[in-house]
């Protein structure tokens, strides 16, 4: 049992069936939103996202990718590293000093559960051995043709829970006496069910 890796409970969403050759563990993707606007807004069927702790990055299908990437440079030019001619969404080009004014990326996943991502988690910060200093390089890159995969730059905000038995996927509060602070200060992360949760 992982309950004393998180504070509270773990909101659960079902593992889909229809997942290809059946080796991933796939969950459905509603919506992606940047701030309050929605990029995606699925009809009928969820999209699939492949849950991977495995993969470093939050990676996004082609389309998410380029509606991401375009409202960022419409809606936030101003901010450092977005309409720069080496942008922040080129790999390896990293913002030298801390992000700020950076909206929240959120992703609702069946049942209306959404994950809500600051900054300070889909930037990440690391010691460039090239200058010895701190850069904050932007953790969410295009998947190409492959599906949206919630890698580290997501799930490491979370205590996320993998019921084989019960063929679903749990996201909870990390605790952080027992798992300790894995993350710099990663603000104020809400799962929301259909009603919000007090997750401050």
């Amino acid at each position: 049992a992982a309950e004393h890796l998180y504070v509270g409970r773990a909101y659960y969403v079902p593992i889909l069936a229809a997942d290809l050759f059946g080796t991933y563990y796939t969950v459905g993707l509603e919506d992606m939103r940047v701030g309050s606007a929605t990029l995606l807004r699925t009809k009928g069927l969820p999209r699939q996202a492949i849950v991977d702790s495995g993969t470093t990055l939050l990676l996004l299908e082609n389309d998410l990718w380029i509606d991401l990437k375009a409202f960022f440079q419409t809606r936030f030019c101003r901010l450092a590293g977005v309409c720069t001619p080496k942008s922040i969404f080129e790999p390896g080009v990293c913002l030298v000093d801390k992000p700020r004014g950076f909206p929240v990326i959120s992703l609702t996943l069946a049942d209306g559960l959404r994950l809500e991502m600051p900054p300070s988690l889909y930037f990440i910060a690391y010691t460039d051995p090239n200058f010895g200093r701190q850069v904050y390089c932007f953790g969410i890159q295009p998947a190409g043709r492959e599906r949206t995969v919630f890698g580290d730059t997501l799930l490491r905000g979370f205590t996320t829970v993998y019921d084989l038995e019960e063929r679903r996927i749990g996201f909870a509060e990390p605790n952080r006496t027992t798992c300790g602070n894995l993350t710099e200060s990663i603000g104020a992360i809400r799962i929301h069910h259909h009603w919000p949760f007090p997750f401050e």
